[in-house]
């Protein structure tokens, strides 16, 4: 079982009694990350908006759910969450914004006014400190574009580890979201980029925890000395594609193909790694790989 934190859901950022300054975000992937988790087995706790029950749907009693407002708000939350306990995996999936009106206007400011000019001020970068207040939790920012092409997006992926010293990052394309669905791309470290196929939330969950678990196991659980017999591996029929390549597969793959038929392989997208094809068509098969 691990211990895990996820923010989900947009901030808030009042400028007058009435009115605030946020975003779309309903949280619902996050909701849906939640939900796999405690599926699987693993403690749970949510820092999200209080509405989000009514955008994203109802939460299982298993999942503890601690609500924010603002991004002040959102940092208090996840300081208190770092003293309490330590975590194994922290999704900060929370849409923060970016900027908060420089001043409060008590009460509602008047709606008479043809012009209403706000000076807008920078917010508390939250992933920068996550590392700071977690330690050795595996840390899983996302990453929002629009616009931009696969290259200046992976590149912006691998940015935001670097300078946040996060583990990995789910980067999304505004113009590959459709109603109900999701499409996102896993980047590690070292510059591996996962695709996940356009899917159900949901479905998208279950392949971004099976990642996670098989991550987490091979950075911090300590192989099994003097085992008998090792435990028994199956492909499950996944939403990651699989890189395409001229070569041929290697014989490890080929078995892997042979012996399970039922895996999912999608060449519809070729695997991208900044680092040219030759990296790119070594990679493994992206079907995760589950303990039976």
């Amino acid at each position: 079982m691990m211990r895990i934190l996820v923010t989900a859901g947009g901030t808030q950022e009042p400028i007058d009694a009435v009115r605030v300054l946020s975003n779309v975000s309903t949280g619902s992937l996050g909701r849906a990350l939640c939900v796999e988790a405690v599926r699987r087995g693993h403690a749970v706790l949510l820092l999200a908006p209080v509405e989000l029950p009514k955008l994203a749907g109802p939460l299982p009693r298993a999942i503890e759910h601690r609500p924010f407002r603002t991004t002040i708000d959102l940092e208090t939350e996840l300081r208190r969450a770092a003293r309490e306990r330590s975590w194994d995996v922290v999704f900060h999936a929370a849409a923060v914004s970016d900027y908060r009106p420089a001043t409060f206007h008590p009460g509602k400011r008047p709606s008479d006014s043809e012009e209403w000019v706000l000076r807008l001020v920078r917010t508390p970068k939250l992933i920068a400190r996550l590392r700071e207040w977690f330690g050795r939790a595996l840390l899983v920012g996302f990453k929002l574009s629009s616009g931009m092409d696969l290259d200046s997006r992976m590149r912006l992926a691998r940015e935001q580890i670097e300078k946040n010293r996060t583990d990995l990052c789910v980067e999304n394309n505004l113009a590959e979201f459709g109603p109900g669905e999701h499409r996102a791309r896993i980047v590690t470290k070292s510059g591996e980029i996962f695709p996940i196929a356009k899917a159900s939330k949901a479905s998208v969950a279950r392949s971004l925890l099976g990642f996670i678990e098989q991550t987490y196991k091979s950075m911090y659980e300590p192989p099994i000395l003097g085992a008998v017999s090792s435990p028994k591996i199956r492909i499950r029929s996944s939403h990651f594609r699989r890189p395409t390549s001229s070569s041929s597969p290697s014989a490890k793959t080929a078995s892997t193909l042979r012996n399970n038929p039922d895996a999912r392989l999608d060449p519809s997208e070729s695997q991208y790694d900044p680092r040219g094809p030759t990296h790119a068509s070594s990679m493994r098969l992206l079907g995760f790989l589950e303990y039976g």
